[in-house]
């Protein structure tokens, strides 16, 4: 079985426009072993208009921001609650850095579905926040209300906190990055359950100011990746020095075995937890732990179970040490994970969406009003995807599809109810 998938891209400029894209092989069938990255070019005239290309896009408790490429310029726009997009937005589409002189330029955006708060990082790698700062979350150095456009963390205003792509993550009153200084974590926001601080030696504490950094026996890791936060744990992939291979790391609450099999209460220093192959993608949800790997593909969850959010046959939380693969439908195969709260989504290398945990019952159910999936992002509520409309042809550019909970028109439509299937988020046409 093959199917064209829909890639993310960045651009070069010359006579011609080039999308240099990298997702997902062009054609898969199950005898692959793993993406690949793949180059698609797309020409015009170099006086046409540039068209809007979405970079990323990012759902919290209650909003979502978007980041798109005009020819290069990118813009970020938010929409859904109005403190979580900023406080003075009036919880409609807006460009997030308004406001601020000179305007950040960001290329990576972040949020989680459990967050009130978005951070993004700029052309120079530096980290910033806007949304909900009650517990310095938006790395102030001191508890604040809401930060009504980006501000700079204080480790970047020092020069420390330089973070790539897939070393900066929220949780829901925390935000976390890996230094690319020292590759060592910086934390800040809620630590109550010791979720921001890897080498905590005496006890946790609601700081809102960076976690200590590597105390733990002289332990330090290096090439951290994929680091993501849930309500109260974090992990990551990581190699620890002086001496090791790479492994996943958890640390933080650990009620349900969500960071590791031997404790019920917040579990730190880090525990390693050795996956049955490399992971290439991860999402905790609350009190769970999900990833994907590679070679083979499969699917794994351990921690808290109760809606089926770990295991569809059970309630009961799975140990890490007893987790088993999880098999989808159609003996589909897994590639991207994403959770919300209880609620689990995969997208499988035919760029389907199937999701389990809360309201799906013992089900694994797919989600049918959207295919050619690339993206997918999960707020408390509602859903978000880069994607295709069962309609649209596989040639038609990728549109940004939302669904659910629309209350603060999170989901991208006017405020108010649910929006029940897959609905496109009008995109500008032209940067502001």
């Amino acid at each position: 079985m093959k199917r064209t998938m829909l890639a993310f891209c960045t651009l070069s400029f010359g006579l011609t426009t080039v999308a240099h894209c990298s997702g997902n092989d062009t054609t898969v069938d199950a005898s692959d072993t793993g993406p690949a990255d793949v180059a698609i070019e797309y020409y015009q005239a170099e006086t046409a208009p540039p068209i809007p290309m979405i970079v990323d896009v990012v759902a919290g408790a209650a909003h979502t921001c978007m980041l798109i490429s005009y020819g290069g310029t990118f813009v970020t726009y938010c929409f859904g609650k109005d403190e979580e997009v900023g406080g003075t937005k009036g919880g409609g589409l807006a460009v997030a850095s308004n406001g601020v002189n000179p305007q950040p330029s960001f290329l990576h955006i972040a949020s989680s579905h459990g967050a009130a708060h978005t951070c993004g990082i700029d052309t120079q790698k530096q980290i910033w926040c806007w949304g909900d700062d009650t517990k310095g979350q938006c790395g102030q150095g001191n508890v604040g209300t809401v930060v009504a456009a980006p501000q700079l963390a204080l480790d970047s205003q020092f020069g420390i906190a330089k973070a790539e792509a897939d070393g900066l993550a929220l949780g829901t009153s925390s935000t976390c990055t890996f230094r690319i200084l020292d590759n060592k974590l910086s934390c800040w926001g809620d630590n109550t359950s010791c979720q921001n601080d890897l080498y905590d030696t005496g006890g946790c504490s609601a700081s809102t100011t960076s976690s200590t950094v590597a105390t733990d026996d002289g332990t330090v890791f290096t090439a951290g990746k994929m680091l993501t936060l849930g309500a109260t744990h974090t992990c990551f992939v990581a190699t620890p020095m002086p001496s090791g291979t790479a492994a996943l790391f958890c640390v933080g609450d650990n009620a349900s075995k969500e960071s590791g099999s031997s404790a019920t209460t917040p579990l730190t220093p880090a525990n390693k937890i050795t996956p049955p192959a490399t992971i290439i993608s991860m999402a905790l949800g609350d009190a769970y732990t999900c990833f994907v790997t590679d070679a083979p593909h499969a699917l794994y969850c351990f921690g808290k179970n109760d809606q089926h959010q770990s295991n569809a046959t059970s309630t009961n939380p799975v140990d890490p040490a007893a987790m088993t693969a999880i098999t989808l439908p159609q003996s589909k195969i897994p590639l991207t994970v994403a959770t919300s709260g209880a609620e689990t989504c995969v997208i499988d290398t035919d760029g389907l969406l199937w999701c389990f945990g809360k309201s799906h019952g013992t089900n694994i159910d797919q989600i049918m009003g959207v295919k050619d999936v690339g993206k997918i992002t999960m707020g408390a509520g509602h859903t978000c995807v880069v994607g295709h409309l069962p309609t649209d042809a596989v040639s038609a550019p990728g549109s940004i599809l939302c669904w659910g909970d629309n209350t603060d028109g999170q989901a991208g439509g006017t405020a108010g109810g649910t929006i029940a299937t897959p609905t496109a988020v009008t995109i500008p046409a032209a940067a502001p």
